[in-house]
């Protein structure tokens, strides 16, 4: 039906190619976000159009999985991905499709950084951006993470990125192996206080320009703690035996199930904190509305009417109600 639309009307059809010329390009010139759909194109033609460009892609997906040498199965299962996220949007509005945002994720199938689907979770290669360096201290293996440079902290000691006020501004050095900065609680409290910690001390285990693999947690599945160790450990498997210089690579998670508040919520034996606890959280990121859409299948911001059906659900939407932020945090895999 979208096809069929598109190929009648010489403006869908100029902007559909438009599109597609834009998802295969080597760097994004716009994005996705705010693509330039015609004034009169329908919103449910205009999702069914950007599905109909996630999938016409995934041939060239394909292609450049083959092309590494990455087995069958895990091709198949990795862009088998789009039909879940056609299955969230259609939970969401009621009709198939995806939104245009979603591209931009969907690229990662096709180009590096390519994606990978290993059991519950997706996992792909990247170069950490202003993470910091993380360290470990020689004499007892404990690790110290280093707030990266130029963040801005706020009063609560945590990162701020919007234009909230700004109680002071961190810096990085380092010079023949030492580095000095603002350490980072496991909490992500950055503390005003700056530290030199000497070569001779400590190793480094993640700096600036280093890779690391981003753990990506997507919509379903559940989080029981067999799902998520057996995922665990096919990705041990699979990158040391594709990638073998990331056999030790650091694990990271950016997501809102990294939000600590969940934990405190929930209490320690559920299963969303027992995970939140195979993690360091080592900044607690930027206020964030994922919750909205992956917990609650809605992108209203109507809090009254969110759904009450689980545990999770109603202990969210009371925090909400009641003022309460929600945050998307970063963690380290212990």
């Amino acid at each position: 039906k979208a096809a069929e639309c598109i190929a009648n009307n010489s403006e869908f059809c100029r902007n559909f190619k438009e599109l597609m010329h834009e998802l295969q390009a080597p760097v994004l010139e716009m994005g996705f976000d705010n693509w330039p759909f015609p004034a009169d194109m329908p919103v449910e033609l205009r999702d069914l159009a950007v599905c109909l460009a996630a999938v016409g892609i995934t041939p060239r997906g394909r292609e450049f999985y083959r092309a590494k040498g990455i087995p069958e199965d895990i091709i198949e299962t990795t862009l088998k991905r789009l039909t879940v996220v056609n299955g969230f949007h259609r939970e969401i509005t009621g009709r198939h499709g995806m939104y245009p945002a979603s591209l931009a994720w969907q690229r990662n199938h096709f180009r590096d950084p390519l994606i990978y689907s290993l059991g519950r979770f997706n996992y792909r290669i990247i170069a950490p951006l202003g993470l910091g360096v993380l360290l470990k201290r020689r004499s007892d293996g404990k690790r110290l993470m280093l707030a990266g440079d130029s963040w801005k902290i706020d009063r609560e000691n945590l990162r701020t990125i919007g234009d909230g006020e700004v109680v002071f501004t961190t810096t990085l050095s380092e010079e023949k192996g030492t580095w000095t900065g603002y350490p980072v609680t496991p909490y992500g409290k950055v503390l005003d206080q700056q530290i030199t910690c000497p070569a001779e001390e400590f190793e480094v285990l993640l700096q600036p320009g280093d890779k690391m693999l981003d753990l990506h947690i997507p919509g379903g599945g559940g989080m029981t703690p067999e799902r998520w160790i057996a995922s665990f450990q096919k990705a041990f498997a699979f990158f040391e035996t594709y990638y073998p210089e990331l056999k030790d690579a650091e694990y990271h998670c950016h997501s809102w199930l990294m939000d600590r508040q969940l934990g405190q919520m929930l209490g320690e034996n559920a299963n969303i904190t027992r995970f939140q606890n195979r993690f360091e959280i080592f900044d607690e990121g930027a206020e964030s509305w994922d919750f909205l859409e992956w917990l609650f299948r809605t992108k209203s911001t109507d809090y009254t009417t969110l759904s009450e059906e689980t545990s999770l659900q109603r202990k969210v939407k009371k925090h909400v109600l009641a003022g309460g932020k929600m945050w998307t945090a970063y963690g380290r895999l212990k």
